[in-house]
């Protein structure tokens, strides 16, 4: 997918808008009359009037996600908790930054309603968090502009001057946390800084995204990263305010744009990897990842006759086939899509023996100490399951010994505790050399 490609989705979502705006706006203004006032008060500005609609029209497709002490949640819909003091000066700062800053004004129409105009990012609390940023920033980018800067000096600036931190226990707060406690913090979570870092830069004119990759290919768990094109049309992403540039070259089996109209999501994987076609001989399949021990969705097929088709699948990756309830397939074994193209399928041998030892136990890429309380085992890939092999014995503080044990071309190590109970697959071809998946 090339930006042209994602500039025609996000056109499409501002035309479908269009065509059923008057029945929208109807039913909103009935059940919210703030809503109406907003177009009353537009009523002679046609500019004010169409991005006005295309805000209302959206709003019953958004709303703030809540969650209680017991871990359930609700949704209040933007409808029904909108004001019309907060929806006028949200477009207002808005239309000023397209006013006064060129990376804005230099939008389509499409982009800055998509990217820049929307009231909310994600599904956090309703806060001024624009009058807020643009407050805080206007003096400095009005310099930056002055000076001929673009888009590059003024996320420059955001993330040297105003910097968050990770926060790993800030992963235990549910839900899009309000600007306000992220401030207080000094960070968070990735999800948490991503908001808030598009939630500085939109205030501010920059069509600045979340994407969203819920699963790693190689290392356990998922991430968000910030995303834009510079003035000249290339695509540029970073982890929230730069963290971790080492995370850029990490590969994910898919990607995902938040976009502020339904359905909600984009999927924008070929920005961020190389990507091949691939076919397997059965209809009706699915490819799923491995993830913290467990098989995730990632890839629906398309049937064409008897094979499934999957039209951009990120490259380097291993993939489980499944059927349409997540169950492997007994007939075709997991693969690594080679960066040719080719399958590198890993069915077990028919016969024969192989030594696994010197085995480590990771947290992300950094060997872990062995745990001489852990009762490690080792697993195969067989015919759509994990089949044990054998039961560790512990070599040194580092590493796990499973002596000879019958041939497979996938395996996976096994604990009970911590990182030991989440470790990825791994092979390990002819000349001994490991490859964690």
């Amino acid at each position: 997918m090339h930006k042209i490609a994602v500039y025609i989705i996000l056109a499409i979502l501002v035309c479908s808008c269009a065509e059923s705006d008057e029945a929208t706006m109807r039913d909103v203004c009935r059940r919210n009359p703030e809503m109406a006032r907003v177009l009353e008060h537009y009523a002679d500005d046609e500019e004010g009037l169409r991005f006005a609609k295309f805000l209302i029209a959206a709003s019953p497709e958004n709303g703030e996600i809540r969650y209680n002490g017991y871990g359930t949640s609700r949704i209040v819909r933007d409808d029904t908790a909108l004001t019309a003091e907060f929806l006028i000066e949200n477009i207002e700062l808005a239309r000023a930054a397209r006013r006064d800053y060129p990376w804005c004004a230099m939008l389509s129409d499409s982009v800055f309603m998509n990217e820049v105009l929307p009231y909310r990012v994600k599904n956090e609390p309703l806060e001024d968090w624009r009058p807020h940023y643009y407050n805080r920033l206007k003096s400095a980018a009005d310099s930056i502009a002055a000076a001929g800067g673009g888009i590059a000096d003024v996320i420059q600036y955001v993330t040297t001057r105003y910097p968050k931190t990770y926060i790993k226990d800030a992963g235990y707060l549910r839900g899009d946390l309000p600007y306000s406690v992220v401030e207080k913090m000094g960070g968070g979570v990735c999800s948490h800084m991503a908001l808030n870092e598009a939630q500085m830069l939109r205030a501010i004119g920059i069509a600045f995204n979340i994407d969203a990759l819920p699963y790693h290919g190689k290392v356990n768990g998922g991430h968000s990263y910030n995303s834009y094109y510079d003035e000249n049309g290339e695509f540029h992403f970073m982890s929230p305010y730069d963290r971790d540039p080492a995370r850029n070259a990490w590969i994910a089996p898919k990607m995902v744009r938040i976009v502020f109209r339904y359905p909600k999501t984009i999927d924008v994987t070929e920005l961020y990897y190389p990507v091949r076609k691939v076919e397997l001989p059965q209809p009706d399949m699915c490819l799923a990842t491995y993830n913290r021990a467990k098989l995730y969705p990632v890839w629906n097929g398309r049937n064409e006759g008897a094979k499934s088709v999957f039209d951009h699948v990120p490259v380097s990756l291993l993939y489980f086939p499944t059927d349409a309830e997540l169950k492997p397939s007994a007939d075709v074994a997991p693969f690594i899509l080679e960066t040719d193209g080719s399958l590198t399928f890993l069915d077990k041998p028919d016969t024969g023996t192989m030594a696994v030892d010197s085995i480590h136990i990771y947290d992300v890429n950094r060997i872990e100490r062995v745990d001489s309380a852990e009762l490690y085992t080792l697993w195969g890939w067989e015919k759509g399951d994990w089949k044990k092999l054998a039961n560790g014995r512990i070599a040194n503080d580092s590493t796990i010994g499973f002596g000879e044990v019958e041939r497979h071309r996938l395996f996976l190590v096994k604990g009970f505790r911590g990182n030991a109970a989440i470790q990825r697959p791994f092979t390990i071809n002819d000349d001994g050399k490991i490859d964690r998946y």
